[in-house]
């Protein structure tokens, strides 16, 4: 039956040659039986031969019928429960959207974007990938001009499908390639944008970008060699490819070479329809322009570039684009006026930069801040600005009178309070660097929340802490080196590699308890609990091992400190100060012992965990079992090793 109706579709489609006659056509044999097609992917499907005509000859009221016809459709399908079809069909009437935008009227558009959140979703439901991320590349066109956030979320959600259909997934990632440039994150333009070549090498617009947007990162070779690749596929005469070649030279710093084509590019957007894209192009050339000519102390063709960006910002529409385009004006406008002192007109300029800016952070409907740029606001803020001057001036002479008047009396008053102010703030000064000295010596010895508690009591309490991880180290053969080294060559030793530790303590939160000879003691998850206190320090003693091995390389034919054993486990302590005269913070248990047992049982270049700590890691790193082990004082204990 299916291959009958498409049979009738060709006899059709051969014997009508006007416009009107092929669009009746199709329309009937789609208002015959459109559940027999509305699935069909094959070149043949009268949906997508209907949607071909109507590209060749838009007609609105061709559309209108056309547009009609599917709604009545979608909604019968929806009547019956039949959800797969009415997904279909309302996809359908998404795509005729994305085609004919343009000739659809504005709340017909806005229902159908509306209605997209609900039937997208049932197409992946019934497994149809690749119209479910046609879908959201349709969402996401849609929305380029108008909401950029949304945009981007819809790419993002169209290439993480990766469609079988490659023009699905090279769009999402050039148009994604696109949004990141204009947030000036080139890094992750030129990511997408390779990745758009991947699905398709024709994109050659794609390498003339890449290599555009390696230069303004000023990484020449590959902006080179991308400008090669361009020139494979690309007319050389194309505005994109000569974009690219001026900014190739402008990287390279051949200043006349890169005018030379970007004066090529800005004679190409003076010939295009004056628009807020348009003027974006001619705002940005005109600037660089402008900064070139300042490098090259070309006064005249530096105001020149000045008077046009003033002129394209002056006349922007104030859309998405308009916004962006904006922004950029304001800024080269503001720059010059200070350049030139002219305060009065930068002060303009930045008052209408940051009303820009902040507009620009509400998003949805075109035209969010038409008032800024109008003649009116821009002449106010310049008579509110000369009248602040003027009041400015005029209260400065006033007090110059009343200062003449006071004379000597208040010359003498002002001099005794400045010498009581001088004499105030000496003491002041040396009282604040006697504090300072002791708040940074006790937080040097305590941790900051004991050292507030003692403050403030005088006392601080001992306390129990459940979930803490105990970190044990100490040096190999730390005997037999030492002897071979002198006392101070020894202190240095242990003065590098405990401020080396010390770092990496701090980085990772974790509070240093004490040095005992060559014995290292630390403890995460106290004063302040931490959730991730067996991660951090199992990730600190790793880097510990990998900056000793590293220190071993660099001095391999010098004696030293460089082999270190590690033991770490996790459990409760009880922790406090001890002592009344140079007391110390330290922590006591269980946990603390079993710690230093890890240690004496590992070996050197290796992290020694114990089993209350390998259930706490068990799914970050990999851990190799080592077995029961015996441990002094303590009987067999399970151990791992950190991989």
């Amino acid at each position: 039956m299916k291959n009958a109706f498409i049979i009738v579709l060709f006899i059709t489609l051969t014997q009508v040659s006007r416009a009107d006659r092929t669009f009746d056509s199709l329309f009937t044999i789609l208002n015959t039986r459109s559940d027999l097609f509305v699935e069909d992917t094959s070149e043949n499907n009268p949906y997508d031969l209907l949607l071909t005509h109507l590209q060749s000859n838009p007609d609105t009221i061709a559309l209108d019928k056309w547009l009609s016809k599917l709604k009545k459709q979608k909604i019968q399908f929806k009547k019956q429960g039949d959800e797969r079809m009415y997904a279909l069909l309302a996809f359908y009437e998404l795509q005729f959207y994305d085609n004919f935008r343009n000739f659809i009227v504005r709340p017909e558009s806005d229902s159908i974007l509306m209605e997209a959140e609900s039937f997208l979703p049932i197409l992946k439901k019934y497994q149809l990938n690749d119209q479910y991320a046609m879908g959201f590349v349709f969402l996401g066109r849609a929305n380029f001009t108008v909401n950029e956030n949304k945009a981007l979320a819809y790419f993002l959600i169209a290439i993480s499908q990766k469609s079988s259909v490659n023009w699905v997934n090279s769009l999402s990632a050039f148009n994604l390639g696109v949004i990141y440039r204009r947030a000036e994150n080139y890094e992750k333009a030129i990511t997408y944008l390779k990745l758009c070549i991947e699905y398709d090498t024709t994109q050659v617009v794609a390498y003339n970008l890449i290599s555009f947007y390696h230069a303004h990162l000023h990484q020449c070779d590959s902006a080179y060699k991308y400008l090669s690749l361009a020139g494979r596929y690309f007319d050389t005469k194309n505005n994109a490819y000569i974009r690219a070649k001026a900014y190739h030279h402008l990287c390279i710093y051949e200043y006349d070479s890169a005018v030379f084509y970007i004066k090529q590019c800005v004679a190409y957007w003076d010939t295009m329809p004056a628009n807020s894209n348009t003027y974006h192009y001619l705002i940005y050339f005109n600037r660089d322009l402008y900064r070139i000519y300042k490098k090259q102390r070309h006064i005249l063709n530096q105001q020149q570039a000045i008077d046009r960006i003033d002129y394209y910002t002056s006349n922007l529409q104030f859309d998405l684009m308009g916004i962006q385009a904006a922004v950029m004006g304001f800024e080269v406008l503001e720059e010059d006026a200070f350049e030139r002192n002219d305060f009065k007109k930068a002060y303009l300029y930045r008052t209408q930069l940051e009303a820009v800016r902040d507009s620009s952070e509400k998003l949805g409907a075109l035209n969010v801040y038409e008032s800024i740029q109008t003649k009116n606001t821009y002449e106010e803020k310049l008579n509110s600005y000369e009248l602040e001057a003027q009041q400015k001036e005029e209260a400065a002479k006033r007090k110059l009178q009343q200062q003449k008047l006071i004379g000597v009396l208040a010359a003498i008053v002002l001099a005794f309070l400045a010498l009581l102010a001088f004499v105030q703030f000496r003491n002041n000064k040396k009282i604040k660097k006697e504090k300072d000295r002791s708040e940074s010596l006790l937080l040097n010895i305590l941790p900051e929340e004991v050292a507030e508690e003692l403050k403030t009591k005088g006392t601080a309490d001992a306390k129990l802490f459940n979930d803490v991880t105990v970190f044990f180290s100490d040096f190999k053969s730390f005997t037999t080196v030492s002897e071979k080294l002198s006392p101070q060559q020894l202190v240095n030793e242990l003065h590098e590699c405990f401020s080396a530790f010390d770092s990496i303590m701090h980085k990772y939160n974790i509070e240093k308890i004490k040095t005992v000879g060559d014995a290292y003691l630390a403890v995460c998850g106290l004063p302040v609990a931490n959730l991730k206190h067996a991660e951090d320090v199992i990730k600190a003693a790793l880097e510990i091992q990998q900056l000793m091995a590293e220190r071993k390389k660099l001095n391999i034919n010098r004696e030293g400190l460089y082999d270190i054993r590690v033991g770490i486990n996790s459990g409760s302590v009880v922790a406090g100060i001890v002592g009344v005269k140079k007391f110390a913070y330290d922590i006591w248990g269980d946990t603390v012992n079993t710690a230093a047992r890890m240690e004496q049982n590992g070996e050197a270049g290796k992290v020694n965990i114990s089993e209350a700590t390998y259930e706490l890691v068990k799914d970050k790193f990999n851990c190799e079992y080592r077995g029961e082990i015996e441990a002094k004082n303590k009987g067999k204990l399970k151990m791992y090793f950190v991989e």
